[in-house]
C-alpha cells in the first residue's frame, strides 16, 4: 500500500505491484470474513425472518438487521401446538434441550478455553454451556452460594403485596382487581418457589418460569367488603425452567425456547421471563457471573 503514495516516477511495475497488493488484501479479507461468519454458524444468503411476538423493540424502518439470520430454524408445527388452549393446562418445557435439566453441558474443568468456549457460545445467543458453568461455580463455592442464598431468601422472606398504581389509588375498580389478584397468587400453589428462581436471574442475566393453568374457584372482597365468587382460568403453578433451555436471536434478542424438536418464540402468558437489570444489552450477560 506505500507503493500507492510513492513521490516520484510513475511506472508500470509500481502500479502493478500495487494491485496485486490490494487484491491479495481484498481477497484475504472475503477469505476471513467468510470464514468467522462459517465457525458463527450465520449464513450470509439466509433470510431473516421476525416473529411478531417478541419482548424487544421493532426496527426502525430502514435500519433492519442485515439479510443474514442464525441458525435458528423455528418448527411452524410446534410453535403452533404451544399456542393451543390445551398447552396452557401442561409444562411444555419438560422435552427442552439441548439436554435433559439434570445433565451439565459444561466439562467441569474451569479452564481459560471452557470458559472463553462458554462466553462465546453465549454471545452468539446460545448460553447452554455458561449457565451450567454458573451454576457449578455457586455450588462449588460455598461463600458465594451462601451469599446468593442469603440475599435471595431475605427477599423471600418478606411480605409481599399487590396493590393498585399511584394514579389509581383511591379507585373503586382498580381496588377490587387488585384484591382480586390478592386471591388468585394466594392459590398458586409453589408461589415462593418460583419467586425464589427468578431472582437468579441477577447472576446469570435471566430467568424464566412456566406458568400451568386451571379453572379455580376465586373469592375475594371488594371495595365495599361485600365478598364475591366465581370460577375463573388462572395460573395453578409455576415451574422455574433451567436458563440452559432458552437461546436468544442474534439480531433481536428474543428469548426462544431450546426444544428438542425445534425452537419456538415464547407462547403469550405461558412463562414469566425475568430479564435482570445489567450493562450489557445481551439477556445471557446481563448478571453479575
Amino acid at each position: 500500500m506505500v507503493l500507492l503514495g510513492f513521490q516520484g516516477p510513475k511506472n508500470q511495475y509500481t502500479v502493478s505491484v500495487a494491485r496485486r497488493f490490494s487484491g491479495f488484501f481484498s481477497g484475504m479479507a472475503q477469505r476471513v470474513g467468510r470464514a468467522l461468519l462459517s465457525y458463527a454458524e450465520v449464513s450470509p444468503s439466509a433470510a431473516l425472518s421476525m416473529d411478531p411476538q417478541t419482548l424487544v423493540s421493532k426496527p426502525v424502518p430502514g435500519f433492519e438487521p442485515g439479510s443474514y439470520a442464525p441458525s435458528q430454524v423455528e418448527n411452524k408445527e410446534l410453535v403452533r401446538s404451544t399456542r393451543m388452549l390445551e398447552a396452557l393446562f401442561g409444562r411444555i418445557s419438560l422435552g427442552a434441550g439441548p439436554v435433559d435439566t439434570r445433565w451439565p453441558t459444561f466439562s467441569g474443568h474451569l479452564t481459560p478455553e471452557s470458559i472463553s468456549n462458554a462466553i462465546h457460545l453465549a454471545n452468539l445467543g446460545q448460553p447452554f454451556q455458561f449457565m451450567d458453568m454458573c451454576e457449578m461455580v455457586i455450588e462449588k463455592d460455598a461463600h458465594l452460594g451462601g451469599v446468593i442464598e442469603q440475599r435471595v431468601s431475605g427477599i423471600i422472606g418478606k411480605p409481599d403485596r399487590i396493590e393498585p398504581p399511584e394514579h389509581f389509588q383511591g379507585d373503586d375498580v382498580a381496588i377490587s382487581i387488585a384484591n382480586w389478584l390478592t386471591a388468585v397468587k394466594a392459590q398458586i400453589e409453589n408461589w415462593d418457589d418460583a419467586r425464589f428462581g427468578l431472582l437468579g436471574a441477577d447472576g446469570v442475566g435471566f430467568a424464566a418460569a412456566e406458568t400451568m393453568y386451571d379453572f379455580r374457584h376465586i373469592s375475594w372482597l371488594d371495595i365495599s367488603g361485600r365478598k364475591r365468587n366465581n370460577t375463573y382460568l388462572v395460573p395453578k403453578s409455576m415451574e422455574t425452567v433451567h436458563p440452559k433451555h432458552f437461546l436468544f436471536d442474534l439480531h433481536s434478542g428474543e428469548p426462544k425456547l431450546w426444544l428438542k424438536s425445534g425452537y419456538v418464540p415464547l407462547p403469550p402468558g405461558k412463562f414469566v421471563f425475568h430479564r435482570a437489570f445489567g450493562f450489557s444489552p445481551l439477556s445471557e450477560r446481563r448478571g453479575f457471573m
